[in-house]
């Protein structure tokens, strides 16, 4: 018998995309800045939002505390300790897209712009009367994430941020300002979709 023709070539595999994404998302961020470890310009500690394809909307809440305390001695010699505690409370709605996704869906790289808006309550010896100031600004952030599930996902970010206040009674010197650029670590939990 004749010899066979050969089979022709199977076609190339199609290349795999992600799906497109939706449902809700919960993020807990940790974030820290040099020099004061402490970053309340970095935004957020929780996050809960919506995830539209490769945009995310979500809104967040920063609490914040911090106490000092002085210590010094009056003309006479006698020692005293002066003690001023600080509340802040912090909003941040905002936005993330994502700006590269692995073909199997599991990384993605984005990028992030959120605004702040606030309080701030400070009271003590340093202080005398509680005073109050609201707080301002914004931060912007590139992330990774990587899926280590379908449904958590955990990362890095950094940023740079800005918030400012202001005294809200207008009868007082107290005023807030922070810049500067910060680190965060990120796990995020996506639900439904």
């Amino acid at each position: 018998p004749p010899p066979q023709p050969p089979a022709p070539p199977a076609p190339p595999p199609a290349e795999e995309t992600a799906p497109e994404e939706s449902g809700f998302l919960l993020r807990a961020r940790i974030a820290s800045s040099y020099p004061l470890g402490y970053a309340p310009h970095a935004g957020p500690d929780v996050v809960i939002g919506t995830v539209l394809g490769s945009l995310q909307l979500h809104a967040g809440l920063a609490i914040t505390t911090l106490g000092t305390s002085e210590e010094s001695t009056y003309d006479d010699g006698e020692d005293f300790t002066s003690e001023t505690t600080i509340f802040a409370l912090v909003l941040s709605p905002g936005f993330s897209y994502t700006m590269f996704r692995s073909t199997d869906g599991k990384a993605h790289a984005y990028l992030g712009l959120s605004a702040l808006v606030g309080t701030l309550n400070a009271s003590g010896d340093d202080v005398g009367d509680d005073e109050s100031a609201i707080l301002y600004g914004g931060y912007v952030a590139f992330g990774g994430e990587y899926r280590v599930h379908s449904a958590f996902g955990t990362g890095l970010e950094a940023g740079y941020g800005a918030i400012f206040g202001s005294d809200s009674e207008g009868d007082s010197n107290l005023t807030v300002s922070m810049t500067g650029f910060f680190a965060a670590i990120v796990a995020t939990l996506y639900l439904g979709g």
